[in-house]
Order: structure tokens, then sequence, then C-alpha cells
């Protein structure tokens, strides 16, 4: 029965964008909306760009399309042919075609509460009756301490750019596709977001992360990106780089990130201590092989500079970190009743206790 059409059905819609019917995912969660690159490869972009974590588990650079002209037809609408522009992100990875809360607004639409949810055969399994959809509840309900401590002094470095190596780290090795080097020019940056990371760049260069390389037949471009911060805190900028075209141009491993809602089973049924450990500037503890390096050219001040260490962005990253951090923490020995849960760079250690959890 849950292997039925109505089982996998997912709400959907569909708009009328520049003039072609394009079906919607609906997804309350999604902030922006998203279109498959695939669907408007011509279309004219703007200036806005966001760092996105996408259905590929990475952390991508995604631009945002001019504003298109977008129909939305209901019958039952007081307005039958709503007719609204919007700016949407336009997605090389996307699988779907996504409807988030910006025209979910657009169009007034809302999201209700279903009522009446009814057993089935499946303890994990209800349905409901009005919509025809099942939904999956968790398969463990555990009872937890509420509250949260905060530790008052820091157990990492001070430096807020830096992150040390992990242990017996092997350097990576970037495997090429060909004789290809990408070479991309730097777009101008305004003087806020140079002065921006500059601090990032003196504190990165000093500790060797980053060093010169004059001789690198390749260059990407970098683009500040300012943090979300508090109103009352100091303004901080985020260095990130287009790797895109160096993706394009190497070979990769094979992605085997864990998923996880596996990971999450893992947790033990009398656990309801929690400590949660994520590890600041986690890529830059790996290494890269010297003669690897040069992937990683930039042009900052108008001089060639390349990482020493693995890059956000770059198309291998998260599976070698997750390996390498998985295979470092091997060999730790956890109180008794306690369980460790890695992804990525996310640590969870569950127990029964406090003590145990400390």
């Amino acid at each position: 029965m849950y292997q039925s059409d109505v089982y996998k059905k997912l709400p959907t819609t569909v708009l009328k964008v520049q003039g072609r019917d394009i079906e919607f995912l609906v997804d309350s969660g999604a902030t922006n909306s998203v279109l498959k690159k695939s669907l408007f490869p011509n279309q004219k972009l703007s200036g806005r760009l966001v760092l996105s974590r996408s259905a590929s588990g990475m952390v991508l650079p995604e631009r945002f399309t001019v504003p298109m002209t977008c129909v939305h037809t209901d019958p039952e609408d007081p307005e039958p042919e709503r007719r609204v522009k919007c700016a949407f992100l336009l997605s090389p990875v996307c699988p779907v075609n996504l409807l988030g809360r910006d025209l979910m607004s657009e169009n007034v639409m809302t999201c209700e509460k279903l009522t009446d949810w009814t057993d089935t055969a499946d303890n994990c399994i209800s349905f409901s009756p009005s919509t025809g959809y099942y939904r999956k509840l968790l398969s463990r309900r555990v009872s937890c301490v509420r509250s949260v401590l905060i530790l008052n002094e820091p157990v990492s470095t001070t430096d807020t750019f830096l992150h040390g190596l992990i242990k017996n780290c092997q350097p990576v090795v970037i495997m090429p596709r060909s004789d290809f080097r990408p070479q991309k020019h730097q777009y101008p940056l305004k003087q806020e977001a140079i002065d921006g990371i500059r601090p990032v760049f003196n504190s990165l260069l000093t500790a060797g992360v980053i060093v010169p390389c004059p001789d690198s037949p390749v260059r990407t471009p970098i683009f500040p990106v300012k943090k979300i911060r508090a109103k009352d805190l100091p303004t901080e900028w985020r260095f990130v780089q287009d790797l895109k075209a160096v993706n394009a141009a190497v070979h990769t491993r094979v992605p085997h990130v864990p998923n996880l809602y596996t990971i999450l089973q893992g947790i033990r049924g009398d656990a309801a201590w929690f400590s949660v450990v994520d590890f600041s500037n986690a890529f830059f503890s790996v290494p890269v092989d010297k003669e690897s390096q040069f992937w990683f050219t930039f042009l900052f001040d108008g001089k060639p500079y390349t990482f020493t260490r693995l890059c956000q962005g770059y198309t291998e990253s998260l599976t070698i970190y997750n390996d390498a951090l998985r295979d470092s923490l091997e060999s730790l020995t956890l109180s008794p009743g306690s369980s460790l849960l890695q992804y990525v760079d996310d640590i969870l250690i569950a127990s029964s206790t406090k003590e145990m959890c400390e």
C-alpha cells in the first residue's frame, strides 16, 4: 500500500512562468523559489547571489534571475488569474523546481495543519482522508532534558579563522580529467568587501593556509559574503571562492556522506543528555598535496595566491572531510552507555546521564 502513487505524492502546483507551464514542488521550508537551470539555460541573471546547501549536499553560490512573470490560475480564488513578478534562484543541481515562501506569500497561499490523521497498519505511518496524504512519524521517541548548557570558555583555538590539522590525515591529491586548466577572471569587488575579508586573508597567509602561487595555470574568482549576524555584533565577512570551473575539470570520488536520518537511528533509546560539537573552519584541517595546491589559485590585491588546505566549495570537500574525521575518531573510547554520531563537521554525543555526556 505504501508503495502506491498516493503515498509517493508530494504537494505540487503549476505556474505559468514566462508563458510556460512549470510544475513546482510546494516547499514552505524554502525561503526563495527555485528553477532548474535546464529549463531556462539562457535566462538573464541579476547581480544577486546566495550560498545554498543544495540537494547535492554541497554549499554552492547560486545566482538569481531578473524578475520573471508568473501566473497562477485557481478557479476557487477570488482573483482566478494572479500575475506576479519573481526573481528565481536558478540552480544547476536542484532536481525539482521549488515554490518557496516568497511566491507562496505573493499568491496568498497558506499552510494548514491537518487534524484528521488516522492510524494505519504501520505504527509509524498515518493517513489523512481529506487530502489522501501519508506521513511518516519518528520511529523512536526519546524523553530528554529540554535545556541547553553553554560553556563559558572556548574549547578550541582562539583564532577565529584557523583550525588545526586532523591527525594522520593524508594530503588530498586532485586528479584532473584532462590537460585543461580553467581560468576565470576576477569580477570587480566592492571596497567594503575587500576590506571585510582582508583580516581573514592576512590571518590565513600568516599561518601558511594561504601561500603565493605565481606559476599556477588556474585562476578562479573570489566573492566575499557578509555573514548574517545580530545587530549588536560587529560585521564579519566569509572568504568564498567560486570553484565551479575547477569542479568541472577534475575527477571526483564517489560521494558517500551518510544520510542524516539514518545516522539519528543510532541514538540509544535511554539517551536523555546530548552534547553537540561543531568544528569551525573544518575543511582547513585537511591538507592538500603540494602538487595539487595550484588548483585553488585566486587573485587578491592583483597577486596570485592559493590554499594549502581543503576549500569550501570544492566538489569533494564534504566526502573527504567526512572520511578523514571518521577515521580520526575510530580510536575514541566513550563512556559506557554513550554513543557518538558524526555528520561531516558536526558531532552529537548522546548519553543517559549528564556525567556520561560530559
